[in-house]
């Protein structure tokens, strides 16, 4: 997916808008063959699902984009989509969102989210959404969502989940310790051993012995 700080403004005509489009379109239909993704429908809305996860065609397009863009920094100039095809961008965009939506999936498995204020604070510190005065604008953040043609819940949205990918990779790459007490308590549980004595009691081992019963006393008893 485009990453925020990728963000800068861009003037197109609609033409170019529309022939890029159908770039997109034909390089998707023909690339993802290669991961499998096919059967598509009339309406293409999604390319791919992991678990419960969909990547939509306008992830693709976004994460296509930024590849091309990246690559085209790298050369100094600014190169076209079949150029850029040539140095395997669909692959590494496709690779890019299946890993996404991978940890996407996870993340919502086991119920990891952040909360509204980190959201905030993270498109807040992004250089773009600033004023000439350094601070965020909203207006500024609007115009260059609507240049990039994503609204401001998928952006966010598309932050959030990015956020909740980075805090799940971190624990999974640098681990996490448990509390001594749990440690300590479990290991303790595991290593603790039992014993018992089976004693067998007869009528021998009373004190005093038990008197025989009486005709009367049985007679009770069972009525």
């Amino acid at each position: 997916m485009a990453h925020p700080d990728d963000i800068t403004p861009r003037k197109k005509s609609r033409a170019q808008t529309s022939v890029a489009v159908w770039l997109l379109m034909g390089m998707i239909v023909t690339g993802l063959g290669g991961f499998g993704l096919t059967n598509f429908g009339r309406s293409v809305n999604a390319i791919g699902t992991v678990g419960t996860q969909d990547i939509t065609v306008n992830q693709y397009a976004q994460t296509l984009r930024g590849k091309v863009n990246d690559l085209s920094a790298q050369f100094g100039q600014q190169l076209t989509l079949e150029q850029a095809r040539m140095f395997g961008v669909e692959q590494q965009a496709l690779s890019s969102l299946v890993t996404d939506a991978a940890l996407d999936n996870e993340s919502a498995r086991v119920g990891l989210s952040v909360g509204d204020a980190a959201v905030a604070q993270s498109i807040g510190a992004i250089k773009a959404f600033k004023d000439v005065t350094g601070k965020f604008s909203r207006e500024a953040y609007q115009a260059a969502l609507d240049r990039n043609r994503l609204t401001i819940k998928e952006f966010e949205t598309d932050t959030r989940r990015g956020m909740a990918r980075s805090v799940l990779q971190q624990a999974v790459v640098g681990g996490f310790q448990s509390p001594a007490v749990l440690t300590d308590t479990l290991l303790a549980y595991s290593g603790e051993t039992r014993r018992f004595s089976l004693l067998h009691l007869t009528e021998a081992n009373l004190s005093p012995a038990l008197p025989a019963p009486l005709d009367a006393d049985l007679h009770a008893y069972y009525d």
